[in-house]
């Protein structure tokens, strides 16, 4: 078991971190000693005024007949208010191009689970906010299929099902969704998997075409109801992830992708497994997949795994990486197919190696910095990697910088 020495970040030693206030955002601090660290909201998305507003108390239901018959004639605002006993089922059977906004407020309305049910009915354009999910005796937020759905500013956690968010399977529903985007959200505390998106469970098939999980603070993931505990996982075939300036702690993995995409700024650290981790079981290999931005503390493995396990992959592009404290690898390239990686301004330090691979990983490397690893690479990466030069690495001991707040120009990153 590892000591909870060295690095202020593992002072917590995985026991749950607490919420705390911020300006704005969702925040956490890792003891009560610890200060308040903050991960701002993504910009705001463009809204129009709702033709018709509904306002629902807490031991109300809502008309679905009457929401769908205003949304024929334009926009919708469900204003939701107090604690509800039942959980929030959304049940919007218009098609047509209006939104329907659902939103608990600036109290953040408090319900046990928001569901679309395991109808196999899409449930299009619909905006769920300022929620607090906690209580449910399944998933936090679970969303069967619909297009252009947007999750925003939802504290979800303390719910019995797991995932804490799930957007489900592709060929499970018959529905590949054009856009699904969570974003802004804090979700923690929670049993097995955080955030969960389903592709197509390989089935040789289009899953959703674009998913956005972007400014959420995601931790305290932990393995109870199975094996898997990761923070955000995303699966196979969808057409685009765009995975940006999330932060995640205290997960199995802290990032599991399948899908090409863009894995940007995201901060990840204190994890039991690897920082991230592409994930080759299903789906046509990684061409398209592009890391980016990336700080990886203390993991429990490897700082990233980029997997050939079942089939061969190219076009994977890692560059601008900070990967520090990993018992393992900082990066590893398991190839038993032939993997094509390019691993751009790169930094490792204090691991237990900097680099290592196996099998056939064709491995391009234009800048590489090691400080304080116990070896350089093994036999297979060390003709990509032996020119690694020696360098500093910035004081991690608080990752968002002196000024608290994830993303800003004082954050300890290359």
């Amino acid at each position: 078991m590892r000591s909870c020495s060295g690095l202020v970040l593992l002072i917590a030693c995985q026991r749950p971190a607490l919420p705390c206030a911020c300006e704005s955002g969702h925040g956490f601090a890792l003891s009560d000693e610890a200060p308040c660290q903050c991960v701002p909201p993504a910009a705001p998305l463009p809204e129009a005024t709702p033709e018709t507003t509904f306002s629902v108390g807490p031991g109300e239901a809502l008309d679905w007949a009457a929401i769908d018959a205003a949304l024929a004639g334009g926009d919708v605002l469900v204003s939701l208010s107090g604690v509800r006993d039942e959980r929030l089922d959304v049940l919007r059977t218009d098609d047509g191009p209006h939104r329907l906004v659902i939103d608990g407020g600036a109290e953040r309305a408090v319900v046990p689970g928001v569901s679309t049910t395991y109808a196999d009915v899409p449930r299009h354009r619909v905006t769920v906010r300022r929620l607090e999910v906690t209580g449910s005796r399944d998933k936090g937020v679970y969303w069967r299929a619909g297009d252009d759905v947007v999750l925003e500013d939802l504290v979800v956690h303390d719910n019995r099902g797991s995932p804490a968010v799930m957007l489900d399977y592709a060929n499970r529903t018959g529905h590949a969704s054009a856009s699904f985007t969570l974003r802004s959200s804090h979700i923690y505390d929670q049993r097995s998997e955080c955030v969960y998106i389903g592709g197509s469970e390989g089935e040789d098939q289009d899953a959703h075409a674009r998913v956005v999980v972007e400014n959420n603070l995601i931790h305290d993931c932990r393995r109870a109801l199975s094996s898997k505990d990761d923070g955000i996982n995303i699966k196979d075939r969808i057409g685009e992830a765009i995975v940006r300036q999330n932060v995640i702690f205290h997960t199995g993995w802290g990032l599991e992708l399948g899908s090409p995409g863009t894995y940007a700024e995201n901060v990840i650290f204190s994890t039991r497994d690897n920082g991230v981790h592409f994930n080759d079981q299903w789906g046509e290999g990684f061409a398209g997949v592009t890391v980016e931005d990336l700080v990886v503390v203390s993991p429990g493995a490897a700082g990233v795994r980029i997997s050939g396990d079942t089939r061969p992959s190219e076009g994977i592009v890692l560059r601008r990486a900070l990967i520090s404290g990993a018992p393992d690898a900082g990066i590893v390239v398991a190839a038993e197919h032939r993997v094509e990686a390019t691993l751009s301004d790169v930094t490792v330090a204090d691991s237990a190696v900097g680099f290592r691979g196996w099998g056939e990983p064709a491995v391009a490397v234009d800048g590489c910095v090691v400080s304080g690893n116990s070896a350089r690479a093994d036999d297979v990466m060390s003709g990509a990697t032996e020119g690694c030069e020696s360098g500093e690495v910035p004081d991690l001991s608080v990752l968002s910088g002196p000024d608290g707040v994830f993303f800003t120009a004082d954050d300890p990153r290359r």
